[in-house]
C-alpha cells in the first residue's frame, strides 16, 4: 500500500524473482520479528511510529520507491539522490548483487536504516551525520534486525577512537559505535525519545540534550 519495488532488468530472474519481491514487500510493510517494536507491522510503519511520519507528498505517486539494482560497489544500500546524480526524487537503492536474498534479515535491516534517513531528511535535513547515522542504526534494532555484528566486533576491538561526535571524516566514523549508541538511546527512551531526536530543530549534542529534556 505504501511502496513500489523495481528490479533492474539484468537482475530479474537472474538471482531475484517474484517470490523474492513478495518476501521483501511482506517484511517491509506487513510483518517484523517478535523482538521488534510491533511484529504486526513492517519496517515502514514501525519506523514511522517510532521516528515520525514519512512525507509521502514528496514522491511522484505518493508511494516510496525501492530500486533493487547492481550498485557497482557503491554500497549495499543508500538514499538517492546522492552524489551519483541518478534520481530526481528521494528513494531507496538496494544492491541486489551483494544482498542475497533480498528478503533476508540483512537486506531488510538495510532497508530499515535507509528508510529512516528519508524520514529524517524531510523532518530535519540539517542534522549532524553522526546523529543521523546513530538513529538509522537504531532503526535496525527497533525493527528487530541486529545484523551489524561485524561492525560491533570491530568497535569492541578498538573503542578508543573518534567514532563520530567529534565530526571526523566520513571514513573514520564507525557504524559499530553508531549501532550501540543508537540502540542504547532507544532502550533508554523508547519511541518518545526517538521521535524527539528526529524532530528537534537543534543539531548534534544540543539536539540530543533538547530531545532528552
Amino acid at each position: 500500500d505504501q511502496t513500489r519495488v523495481f528490479v533492474q532488468d539484468e537482475l530479474w530472474e537472474n538471482g531475484i524473482d517474484q517470490e523474492d519481491v513478495n518476501g521483501f514487500m511482506h517484511r517491509f510493510e506487513l510483518i517484523s520479528p517478535d523482538n521488534s517494536v510491533d511484529p504486526n507491522q513492517g519496517v515502514l510503519k514501525n519506523n514511522q511510529d517510532v521516528f515520525g511520519e514519512l512525507d509521502t507528498s514528496k514522491f511522484p505517486d505518493g508511494m516510496l520507491h525501492v530500486f533493487i539494482v547492481d550498485t557497482d560497489g557503491r554500497g549495499d544500500g543508500y538514499v538517492c539522490p546522492t552524489d551519483y546524480g541518478c534520481c530526481e526524487y528521494y528513494c531507496l537503492h538496494l544492491d541486489g548483487v551483494s544482498m542475497d536474498p533480498i528478503d533476508g534479515d540483512y537486506a531488510i535491516a538495510v532497508a530499515a536504516h535507509e528508510t529512516f534517513h528519508i524520514i529524517h531528511h524531510f523532518i530535519d535535513g540539517n542534522e549532524h551525520m553522526w546523529v543521523d547515522e546513530s538513529l538509522a542504526e537504531a532503526a535496525m534494532t527497533v525493527n528487530g534486525y541486529f545484523t551489524d555484528t561485524a561492525w560491533v566486533e570491530s568497535w569492541l576491538d578498538n573503542p578508543d577512537t573518534n567514532w563520530g561526535p567529534g565530526d571526523p571524516d566520513h571514513g573514520a566514523q564507525h557504524y559499530g559505535a553508531f549501532l550501540l549508541w543508537g540502540s542504547f538511546l532507544w532502550e533508554v527512551g523508547g519511541a518518545p525519545l526517538m521521535t524527539a531526536m528526529t524532530s528537534v530543530a537543534a543539531d548534534g549534542w544540543a539536539g540530543i540534550d533538547a530531545a532528552l529534556d
